[in-house]
């Protein structure tokens, strides 16, 4: 089998995995389809959609914590309730998130 290709990773993250996550996380916060497009635009080398899944995981549960305390202040973004995840909101996100490329090591302090 061939890795999927972008509008397969779409149909696959839209119809299959956001409905999935959004069962795990119960957050039933609007997405826009641009910030679909900025989470598939991140793994688009990646052959699977593993990343794609554990993205949208930590897209979702960040989303549904602004919402559950009224501000996106609460995890470092702007102060602001959440309405929509926007491709903005999944960007900040994501954008601290640990390269691929980089060693696997433990948490700083994780043996003190």
């Amino acid at each position: 089998l061939s890795p999927p290709d972008t509008g397969m990773k779409l149909d696959i993250a839209t119809r299959h995995i956001l409905p999935r996550m959004r069962a795990a996380t119960r957050c039933t916060t609007p997405m826009d389809p641009e910030a679909m497009s900025t989470i598939l635009s991140m793994h688009a080398t990646d052959s699977g959609m593993r990343g794609i899944e554990r993205s949208m995981h930590e897209v979702l549960s960040v989303a549904l914590v602004c919402v559950q305390y009224g501000s996106q202040s609460v995890v470092g973004l702007e102060d602001g309730p959440l309405h929509t995840i926007t491709k903005g909101f999944a960007s900040e996100v994501l954008r601290h998130r640990r390269s691929q490329d980089a060693p696997a090591a433990p948490p700083p302090l994780m043996f003190a």
